[in-house]
Order: C-alpha cells, then structure tokens, then sequence
C-alpha cells in the first residue's frame, strides 16, 4: 500500500513538472510570437507558433489567460528572437517531447533565416 501511495505521489509531481515546463514554454513562445509581430514578420510564422502554443495548451490545459501575454521585448533583434527559439525548441523537445512543436517552430526559425539572411543561431555570438 505504502509503495502505491509513493508511486502516486512521485507521478503527481512529475506531472506537476511537466505542466510548470509547459508553462514556461508557453511564456515564452508568446513572447517570441509578439515580438516577431511587432518586427512585422511574415504572418505564416506566426501562425505556426501559434499553432505550436495552441496545442500546447489544450495538452496541458492552459488558458490564454493562464500563460499570459508573454514577455514583450518590442526591441529585440531577430537575431534574439532567433536565439530564443532555437532555446524554446530545445525545451520542447527535451522536457515536453512534442515533435510537431519542434517542427513548427523549425518551420519559423528557417523561414527567418532565409528572410533576413542570418546565421542559424548557433553561431551568432
């Protein structure tokens, strides 16, 4: 009985930690999407990441109010906006493990590669 409680308890707060990954991704995909707003980009890249925080939060039943608006940086670079995603997909895919997500937001990063002619993220310094 003890080790069923245990066990119950320990999912509980992987569980927990699953959705406090998910919510921090949220923030910060809102963010990247009303920062590339504000840059005017192209409004496919901002419907995948949209479509990306969408599923997101029907997964882990999140509100719009839940996560916010995001952090807005109306000032940053596309070259940090491109930093950011390439971090966010990172977490997606090492802590919440959705692939469709990963290529959704791949789908943005290439697009503003291509759109404004930077290095892929990793190598901006």
């Amino acid at each position: 009985m003890g080790t069923e409680l245990n066990d119950k308890l320990e999912l509980g707060a992987c569980s927990d930690q699953l959705r406090a990954d998910a919510h921090s991704v949220l923030v910060l995909l809102n963010s990247a999407r009303i920062s590339l707003q504000a840059h005017a980009v192209e409004h496919t890249c901002v419907e995948t990441l949209m479509a990306c925080i969408s599923r997101l939060q029907d997964q882990y039943d999140f509100t719009d109010g839940d996560v916010g608006g995001g952090i807005v940086w109306r000032e940053a670079s596309v070259t940090a906006i491109l930093r950011l995603l390439d971090y966010v997909k990172g977490e997606i895919l090492d802590k919440l493990n959705d692939e469709q997500c990963v290529d959704d937001i791949s789908t943005c990063i290439d697009y503003l590669l291509m759109a404004n002619h930077h290095a892929p993220p990793q190598y901006i310094m």
